[in-house]
């Protein structure tokens, strides 16, 4: 297995023009949308549709009246929408039985940057154990840590824990590319008080600073869900 990391969205566009038909795909928005589609699933919600779009989300609704929308842009719920991008909104009261379209502003676009790859797995701190059992058994042949970002640039947490799945699949897996070296670096000079630097890196202040900061406490957990989640027909669903 080579791992590989894609560290900031300007490597998106890339990314698409790229043959991924024998990598998998595992993509990290650790603050906050990738752990709260992960939330929500574990909570009971059907599935996710992830979309690019506010304007693709109010359409399905339009389609369907059955479908809950949730998202952010700016950081808070869009007009029209049910949930924001809290993980905490999805409580089992909530979703249970329930499909829910979500936009993000870099979470579903990183999503479809790796469109095209064999499998795409949801990546957070909450379930990194689970993850890494799950790819340990699947054996890819390449493996892309997708970090999502915020706006144009990498974004801390998601390289904390793109290096930290590195690491726990490193003894099965010697070949790291510079890229997930470098994430595995950062992964290894947090590892000793994780919570300490997640609760400084720049998203975090950021969303402290809006009134969000049980998100950041929440999402900063380390295997609290013991599932994984997976998109299948451009659906995300746990296996």
């Amino acid at each position: 297995m080579l791992i590989e990391a894609i560290l900031c969205p300007g490597q998106f566009s890339a990314l698409k023009r790229r043959n991924l038909s024998e990598h998998t795909a595992v993509v990290f928005d650790v603050f906050r949308a990738t752990s709260t589609e992960l939330t929500a699933l574990a909570n009971g919600a059907e599935s996710i549709v992830p979309v690019g779009t506010v304007e693709e989300a109010l359409a399905m609704r339009k389609k369907d009246a059955s479908v809950l929308l949730g998202g952010e842009r700016n950081s808070f719920k869009p007009d029209g929408f049910d949930f924001g991008n809290s993980p905490l909104e999805y409580t089992e009261q909530q979703v249970r039985g329930r499909k829910i379209v979500h936009t993000t502003t870099n979470g579903t676009l990183a999503l479809a940057s790796c469109s095209q790859a064999k499998s795409i797995y949801l990546g957070a701190l909450l379930n990194l154990s689970a993850l890494a059992s799950e790819l340990a058994c699947l054996k890819p042949a390449a493996l892309l840590l997708i970090c999502a970002g915020t706006h144009s640039h990498f974004a801390l947490e998601d390289g904390i824990a793109a290096g930290a799945l590195a690491a726990k699949l490193l003894p099965k897996s010697p070949k790291l590319a510079p890229s997930a070296r470098a994430c595995r670096s950062i992964w290894r000079s947090a590892e000793r008080n994780p919570a300490e630097t997640l609760a400084v890196t720049r998203n975090a202040l950021r969303l402290r600073s809006v009134g969000l900061g049980e998100d950041v406490t929440y999402c900063s957990q380390f295997d609290v869900i013991d599932r994984v989640a997976r998109v299948e027909k451009g659906e995300v669903r746990l296996v």
